[in-house]
C-alpha cells in the first residue's frame, strides 16, 4: 500500500468516531525523501497525516490529538529546538503560545532528531510528552 492510500485526515469524522478507536498516527512531512519506503514499515492500522510545506502543522497536530490516539508520531526533520513540519516549525515558543486538546494519554515519542539538542532545548512541552511506560516503539 502506498502512502497516499493509507492517509486520514484528521477532520475524518467516520474514522475517529467510527467502530474503532485510532490508537497510533503518524504525522509526516510530505516532501520527505523516500516517503513510501519509511511508511512501508509501520505497523498494520497505523493511520497517516502528510503534511505540505503550506499546510498549518500546528493545526493538523492539533486535530489529531483532538482524536486521542495512544500514540503520535511525527516523521519530519528537525534542528535544535525545533521540528521542520509544515508553514511553520513546531517549537517551545509557537506550541507554548496555543490552545492544545486535552492529550493526556497520548504518547508523543520524538526519536532520533536532533531537535531536543543544543540550548534551545525540547520542542515539546510537558504535557505532550510520552507517558511513563506508555507506547512508543516502532510505528
Amino acid at each position: 500500500m502506498s502512502a497516499k492510500e493509507a492517509i486520514w485526515h484528521p477532520n475524518d469524522h467516520n474514522k475517529i468516531h467510527g467502530e474503532s478507536p485510532l490508537t497510533e498516527v503518524i504525522i509526516a512531512d510530505a516532501g520527505l525523501e523516500d516517503l513510501d519506503g519509511l511508511l512501508s514499515h509501520r505497523r498494520p492500522g497505523v493511520q497517516v497525516t502528510l503534511v505540505s510545506a503550506t499546510d498549518d502543522g500546528h493545526a493538523v497536530l492539533a486535530a489529531a490529538l483532538a482524536a486521542r490516539p495512544s500514540v503520535l508520531h511525527l516523521v519530519a526533520h528537525g534542528e535544535p529546538g525545533r521540528v521542520l513540519i509544515g508553514s511553520s516549525p513546531l517549537d517551545a515558543r509557537s506550541l507554548l503560545d496555543r490552545s492544545w486538546p486535552d492529550a493526556r494519554g497520548t504518547a508523543l515519542p520524538i526519536p532520533a532528531l536532533p531537535a531536543g539538542a543544543g540550548g534551545a532545548g525540547p520542542p515539546v512541552p510537558s504535557r505532550f510528552a510520552p507517558r511513563p511506560g506508555g507506547p512508543g516503539g516502532r510505528a
